[in-house]
This record gives structure tokens, sequence and C-alpha cells, in this order.
């Protein structure tokens, strides 16, 4: 179903159109195909995209749904979920494209009670489609805790010809893996996002800049591949080659944009490399947690490190982590070490803390 015929009038209640449609992607964004590679191999397939603000991840998602605009869901996770909610925004997700789906389905006071049975039934009539369908989630960790049996109940319940992918800001409280490997699942963090050499020098090509040049080498070597600085650093560049900065809201680059920075970027209509140097120092200090911390010293977290560093921020013992992620003690307690030394944090407390700080979790 296209956007122009889904209209309104068919949303179940709470449901806001724009939590199930794809962003509209506008201007020049750089294609990277090969980190949806294991995505396009056939189903089922999982992948858990982990990384902060401005790495590109809902862009990631936009640019798969505009290439698949008949097979993708879209499905955008909100602070006030509920059950229901969460029930009524699937069902109207996945009409987008399958307009038909689930027609059996009636609003009522007792959908809670029934929301595994429909949940089951759902995903009963996706297996008989016939053809993959791709889900795509964006912002899932806004969602209150108290909807993971819901998440539980249909990442279980979805049948062998759909595809997932999660995009988030830290690792999902649903674990994908299981002991028998029954589905195929990967993981990508900041690292993996970062733009590579040859991306970023395609990216320069696209916008006419030099990036030859020493000041512009200094700014991407203290950028470390993160996407959304690199985009603004370019973008300042190319409109300096112009001798003109457009008055835009710099914070559309990344909500987490410093107030102060924002406005010194809209009200500047020229700069030196020192005053640009500055801007983009104090923007990676207040912005950029990514593949390293605010320090400059942590190397990045793999997939593991992040599953272990969200169960750390828990209750349960680590014998108990051990055995949800079907490892021994002592190799949790080797990745332990490489955590606590990559927070450097001494314990387990120490840890979580630190990276409440560096916003991992």
């Amino acid at each position: 179903m296209r956007e122009s015929s889904f209209t309104k009038s068919v949303l179940l209640p709470g449901v806001l159109i724009e939590t199930i449609t794809p962003p509209f992607l506008i201007g020049f964004h750089l294609p990277r195909a090969r980190l949806l590679e294991f995505f396009e191999l056939a189903p089922p397939r999982v992948l858990v995209v982990m990384a902060p603000t401005g790495f590109g991840k809902t862009v990631l998602g936009a640019q798969w749904a505009m290439q698949h605009p008949d097979s993708t869901v879209w499905f955008n996770g909100t602070s006030s979920d509920t059950g229901s909610m969460m029930l009524h925004r699937m069902i109207c997700a996945v009409r987008r494209i399958l307009p038909d789906f689930a027609d059996w389905y009636e609003v009522a006071p007792n959908v809670e009670a029934r929301i595994t049975q429909t949940i089951e039934r759902m995903c009963s009539d996706l297996a008989v489609i016939g053809k993959p369908i791709d889900f795509i989630y964006d912002n899932m960790e806004v969602v209150p805790t108290i909807n993971t049996p819901f998440i539980q109940t249909w990442a279980r319940a979805l049948p062998d010809n759909t595809r997932r992918l999660s995009l988030r800001k830290n690792p999902p409280l649903v674990s994908y893996s299981s002991q028998g490997d029954e589905l195929a699942v990967k993981y990508l963090t900041a690292n993996d996002l970062t733009l590579t050499n040859v991306e970023i020098s395609q990216l320069a090509d696209s916008l006419g800049i030099d990036i030859s040049e020493t000041s512009t080498k200094n700014f991407l070597a203290k950028l470390q591949g993160w996407p959304t600085g690199i985009t603004l650093l370019f973008d300042l560049l190319s409109h300096q080659n112009n001798l003109v900065l457009n008055n835009m809201d710099f914070r559309n680059y990344n909500p987490k944009l410093p107030r102060e920075v924002a406005e010194q970027l809209s009200e500047s209509r020229s700069m030196s490399d020192q005053q640009l140097d500055e801007i983009i120092t104090r923007m990676i200090d207040k912005v950029f947690y990514g593949p390293r911390s605010r320090g400059g010293k942590a190397e990045s977290l793999t997939a593991r490190e992040a599953e272990i560093l969200l169960k750390l921020d828990s209750n349960v013992t680590l014998e108990v982590i051990a055995t949800k992620l079907f490892i021994s003690k002592n190799t949790l307690k080797t990745h332990l070490k490489n955590l606590y030394r990559k927070l450097d944090a001494d314990s387990r407390d120490s840890a979580v803390a630190k990276a409440r700080n560096l916003s991992l979790i």
C-alpha cells in the first residue's frame, strides 16, 4: 500500500502514521550496501545495529526501505508504548505493504489478555505470504521495559520467511541467539558503522572536497570515521569553498548537538581553520561517544561485550549471565576483563556507571 493511499482513516487507535513509515531521505546519502550484505541473504536473518546517535542507523534502514518498498515493514518504538499500542502499530505497519493483513482483527477492551494468541495468529498469517518480509525496528530502546513480554513473543513467533533489522542505541533486551543457532544472527556496533577511507573519499568527491589538505586531514583524524561529524565537516568545507555558509539548523545533524555550537554554526558566514577546529573539538567532546570514550583511550566494545554490559546493569549474578549467554563463567570473566579495561573500570558498578556516562546503556 502506497503512502498516498494509506490514510489516517485506516489507522488503529494510538497509531501515528510517522511511526510506521520509513523516513524520506533528502539530499545525498552515501550508499552503504556493505553493511547490509548479511541482511540480503535468504531468511531467516536477524541483523542488530547498535550505535549512539549520529552513526546513520536510521538512514541505513531507510535506504533499505527505499530499495524494497513492497516488502519492508517499518516499526518505530515510542516511550509511551503499551502492549495494545504496539500490537495496533504492528498490524498497521504490515498493512502498509499487505493491505488485507489480519482482516479478522477487531479492537476490543481485553486485547491485552489475548495479546499472545493474537501475535501467534498474525505470524501464522505471515508464514503463508510466500515471499520474504523484512521488519525494520527503530528506536526500540525507548520502549518501556514493561513491554518486553510483547517483544519476546513477537521475536519468538515470527516465521522463517522474515528478516529483522533492529536499529538501536544499546543492546536489545531480547536475545536472538540460541544454543542451537536456529536463527542467523549478526551484530554491528559503532566501530562497524564508522566510515572507511574509501567511503570518506567517495563522500568528499561527491561534494568537491579536497581531503589531501593538511587541515582537513587533521579534522578527519579527530573524527575517527564518525558519520555525522564527517558529514557536518564536509558540509561546512563545501560552503567555505563558496565563501558563505547558509543559515541552516545544524541541530538537524544531531539532536544532541549543543545549542551554543549549533548557534555558532548557523550564525557564521565564514570561519578560519582555528574556529572550525574549535567547533569540531567541542562537538566531539559533547556529542561523539563513538568507537572511543571522551578521553580517547577506550577501544570499541564488541557485540558480545555490549550484550554483557547490558546484563551487568541488573541484579542477576555472573553465573546467571553466563548461563543466559550459553558461555562458561571463565569465558565470561575474560569478557569482563576486556570490558573493564576498555571502560577504565575496576568493578561491575564502576563499569555500569561509566557506560551510562558514555550513553552506552
